[in-house]
């Protein structure tokens, strides 16, 4: 399974692209971060105004978001969660040094 590496930049608070177009998520392994909360973005191709928060599977539910706290943490995907084919992380506090996030990524072609 291929491990990508999306970074927040010093004082960002949103990572680059990041390419699902040939997996599947499994799992995002959080950094320890400034305190606040990790929203997943998503969207259909690479346009940068087009990316929006994703919000939890039941309408009405509010934004997918993990509190992260201080502390490091792993959020492991469900098999029937569905993602577009571009994700962007983004904290709720802009980060005081840079963050490297890790995300499990199954190979779609097994």
């Amino acid at each position: 399974m291929p491990i990508l590496f999306p970074t927040i930049a010093l004082s960002g608070s949103v990572t680059g692209d990041i390419d699902l177009s040939k997996g599947h998520l499994e799992a995002i392994f959080c950094p320890v971060v400034t305190s606040g909360d990790l929203f997943v973005l998503g969207n259909w191709d690479t346009t940068s105004g087009n990316f929006t928060r994703l919000q939890k599977a039941q309408p009405n539910t509010g934004d997918l978001r993990f509190g992260t706290g201080p502390g490091s943490l792993m959020i492991t995907g469900r098999r029937d969660e569905t993602y577009p084919p571009f994700l962007r992380l983004e904290t709720s506090v802009a980060q005081a040094a840079v963050r490297t996030f890790a995300l499990l990524v199954k190979d779609s072609s097994f």
